[in-house]
């Protein structure tokens, strides 16, 4: 007898790095095993093929003598003892947001659906049921995030695609492979489904498995001629930060058809013809793997076939893959067993390149940016306080703060003053925003004055001379240097308006105090006809706005700042009592939890305790749909909000430039973008009738509404495909 060793599983992948395909090698048990050509020592597999004698006096020099060292060897090993070895770890990965492939090789009759998906009882199930168990009990003690999960189950048979989990029963549903490229591929057209619990998961896997292709042969009563790929597609983001991260990862589990020789399964007609698909198939996948694991070869012949093209992702990309290698170990098979454990030591060169699936939303990182940016502003203001520099700031310039800087620029162009103070960056792009401003209108006067002079020399005929042009001076005292308000920019025609410009305003302790209009276009004496344009504050008119024109706007306004208010308080409230609620519920799973096994007789309190729990359940739901009906009353309530203060401010700017004749102005208005979803939990009680582990209560619901699918829909799918 032989023992069987099992190794230590490769630890869950923690971060961004290289990895090697994990390779574990599992022997169908039998009666007849070859003893004295397979033996196992540790990890190493020792192989002895004889060779056969030569034929007319040739001499065979083939070895006889092979060793192989694998991650792991199970000879004779459980279904539970294969899932621990091969899938260990996995699942985390999967839930850190790593892509993850378990895929099963091997000759015809070695047992890879059997390991894949089991039995028919709870005991026998394969990897993928037991995958599907851990990850939504993973996602139970894990209530700090909010996942989703998905699944797609889809074949390949004789190289063409069909969708396992599709409504239509025709065969002409056919599928388109994407590539996204950075060995991102996906199937375009591929039906995938939600499941939120762990019996819709196995409910479509059973569903689907009533779908494949199967045939039999000398070797397989019921064997698969199509390779199947289950996938389990998995996005998570945090339910306490609002960063808006999301981690999004699929977990491919792929049954391989066997490869199979036709002088053992005596194949012929439409099973010959799947026996060619599937060995041709998998000639291509070998192909790809050698390419991977050699150092000198740069192309990778992934498009060769269907089925090496969509394990783009599983072979050399950001994958984390494990091989189940199926043997079965008779001595007429040995051949094959060799042939099994040279592909699966070629598979152990592949290293692919781990690295987690992050998506980014765009809005929430625009808020998290200007997030940021308030809070540098925040230590700016406080490094300001420790150095004495308390009245710098960093908003943007009031209308007054504004004014106070023009004054100072006509003040420095008039010689009043030698230096301006400039106290921080804010202050020099103002600064020079004023003297451009400055430059830019007095070339358009100046250009205006040499239009002028050219026009009254046209009308003189060309009697005056350039010289005596240039001796004139200038109308209005356009151009000049005005000893109070720098340069002079004249007047305009009085049916044309008030002209507002920023070297043209008098300082506001020029303007007459008996003034009855707010706007002063009366000239001084002093200043030889040059014309003033003082507006009044905009912070005292947008109020002034508001008490009259814009009443009802400002109402409706306050009428959606105190219904949103109230929405707000409403939902925090009921969000605190469904916390509460939900610790409750928590405790009330553990206790039931606890005092479930097979012999455990239940009481009146037990059974009361059950009663206590669905109807937390109820009262639990209900608050979480009150939850989100605020949730979608406070984002209307926001959005009308928003509507409400830009229809006040597009007023006020419209009133605005009518009343003072100015567009020189805009007021900035805050957007509201109010986001969150409340907690989608649920709790599933076990069921204290089972007579067996409380955990298959999932499994064999999901296998009783396959079946109830399965009487349903009658034999139509499979016999559409033709053959079979």
């Amino acid at each position: 007898q032989f023992l069987y060793f099992i190794g230590i599983p490769s630890p869950p992948v923690t971060q961004m790095g290289k990895g090697n395909v994990k390779v574990v090698l599992r022997t169908r048990p039998t009666e007849n095993f070859a003893s004295e050509y397979v033996k196992f020592q540790d990890r190493a597999v020792n192989v002895f093929c004889p060779k056969k004698k030569g034929v007319g006096g040739v001499v065979n020099n083939a070895c006889e003598h092979f060793t192989f060292k694998f991650d792991d060897v199970l000879h004779n090993a459980a279904q539970d003892i294969t899932y621990d070895s091969a899938c260990q770890g996995v699942v985390s990965s999967v839930l850190q947001g790593y892509n993850a492939t378990v895929l099963v090789y091997g000759q015809t009759g070695a047992g890879k659906t059997y390991t894949m998906t089991g039995g028919p009882d709870f005991k026998t199930r394969g990897l993928i049921p037991r995958a599907i168990t851990e990850l939504f009990f993973e996602l139970s003690h894990m209530p700090e995030k909010a996942f989703e999960v998905s699944v797609s189950y889809m074949e390949i048979y004789n190289e063409r695609m069909y969708d396992l989990l599709s409504d239509s029963d025709s065969s002409s549903n056919q599928l388109t492979i994407r590539d996204g490229g950075s060995h991102s591929m996906s199937v375009k057209g591929l039906v995938t489904k939600s499941a939120k619990t762990e019996s819709d998961a196995l409910s479509f896997l059973f569903d689907g498995n009533t779908k494949r292709a199967t045939g039999d042969h000398i070797l397989n009563a019921n064997s698969s001629r199509s390779h199947c790929i289950f996938t389990i597609h998995v996005s998570s983001r945090s339910r306490l930060e609002s960063d808006g991260h999301t981690m999004c990862s699929r977990f491919n589990l792929v049954d391989l058809a066997g490869s199979e020789r036709v002088g053992k399964t005596g194949s012929e007609g439409n099973t010959l013809k799947e026996a060619m698909a599937i060995n041709k198939s998998l000639s291509f996948l070998e192909q790809v793997v050698v390419a991977l694991g050699s150092s000198n070869r740069n192309y990778v012949p992934y498009r060769q076939s269907k089925l090496t093209n969509i394990l783009k992702d599983s072979l050399g990309g950001n994958c984390r893959t494990v091989m189940v290698a199926n043997i079965w170990g008779e001595p007429q098979y040995i051949d094959e067993t060799l042939s099994t454990l040279k592909f699966a030591t070629r598979m152990m060169k592949v290293q692919n390149e781990l690295s987690p699936n992050l998506i980014v939303d765009p809005a929430s990182q625009i808020k998290a940016l200007q997030r940021q940016i308030t809070e540098l502003k925040a230590e700016l203001q406080m490094q300001n306080q420790l150095h004495g520099k308390s009245h710098v700031k960093y908003d943007l310039f009031s209308d007054d703060e504004r004014y106070e800087l023009e004054k100072r620029v006509q003040q420095f162009l008039a010689g009043e003053i030698d230096d301006i103070e400039v106290r921080n960056l804010r202050d020099v792009k103002e600064y020079f925003n004023l003297f451009r401003a400055c430059v830019t209108r007095a070339g358009a006067e100046t250009e205006e004055r040499l239009k002028a002079e050219q026009a009254s020399h046209d009308q003189n005929d060309g009697t005056q001379g350039t010289g005596k042009a240039k001796e004139q001076s200038p109308p209005d005292g356009m151009g000049e240097l005005d000893g109070a308000t720098g340069f002079g920019v004249g007047t305009g025609a009085a049916s044309k308006g008030l002209r507002q410009n920023l070297m043209s305003q008098s300082p506001r302790s020029d303007a007459s105090p008996d003034a009855q209009s707010p706007v002063q276009s009366d000239p001084s004496p002093d200043q030889g006809g040059l014309r003033s344009v003082v507006l009044p504050d905009r912070g005292g008119a947008y109020e002034d706005f508001k008490l009259n024109e814009g009443a009802e706007l400002q109402n409706q306004l306050r009428d959606h700042a105190r219904s949103l208010r109230d929405a707000k308080a409403s939902k925090a409230e009921k969000t605190a009592a469904a916390q509460v609620l939900r610790s409750e519920l928590d405790t009330l799973k553990r206790s039931i939890e606890s005092k479930t096994s097979d012999d455990y007789d239940y009481s009146d309190a037990d059974y009361q305790m059950v009663e206590d729990l669905k109807k937390k359940k109820v009262e639990f739901r209900q608050l979480c749909d009150d939850i989100t009906r605020l949730r979608t009353d406070i984002q209307t309530i926001g959005k009308l909000q928003a509507q409400s203060r830009q229809m006040l401010i597009t007023n006020f700017e419209a009133w605005y430039a009518k009343t003072y004749n100015d567009t020189g102005h805009t007021v900035h208005s805050n957007n509201y973008q109010i986001s969150g979803d409340a907690n989608d939990l649920d709790f599933e009680l076990p069921d204290p009738a089972n007579d067996q582990d409380p955990e298959s209560l999932e499994f064999y619901r999901a296998q009783k509404l396959t079946q109830s699918k399965k009487t349903k829909r009658g034999p139509g799918w499979v016999a559409a495909r033709g053959g079979r």
